[in-house]
């Protein structure tokens, strides 16, 4: 702790009975990559890259999906849950050789 506390400005903390409250404020002209801190993220968007991506490689697994597309595991498992649910696309055949196949575009994809 002692060492922590040598190395950074320590206005980025707050003490309180119970907590040590650490605060970094972002870079000048940092920006993220989807939506802002929140995670508020355009689903149409993120289905249609999904899509797009599951199209040009039906053989990717979720995480591939995920590093393609640049959004968390836990997105990509998200909308393509959702996918799913809506008929949109399935996946076939055994679990070592199972794909993913677009059942019904939507109308941006079409």
């Amino acid at each position: 702790m002692s060492r922590i506390l040598e190395v950074y400005d320590p206005s980025i903390f707050t003490f309180e009975d119970e907590f040590l409250i650490v605060t970094f404020s972002f870079a000048e002209g940092f920006t993220l990559p989807h939506g802002n801190v929140n995670g508020n993220v355009n689903s149409v968007d993120v289905k249609n890259q999904i899509l797009m991506c599951v199209m040009q490689n039906p053989g990717y697994s979720l995480a591939k999906i995920a590093e393609k597309t640049g959004y968390s595991k836990r997105t990509v498992s998200r909308q393509m849950k959702l996918l799913q649910e809506a008929g949109t696309i399935t996946r076939v055949g055994s679990p070592k050789t199972d794909h993913w196949e677009v059942i019904q575009q939507t109308d941006s994809n079409k």
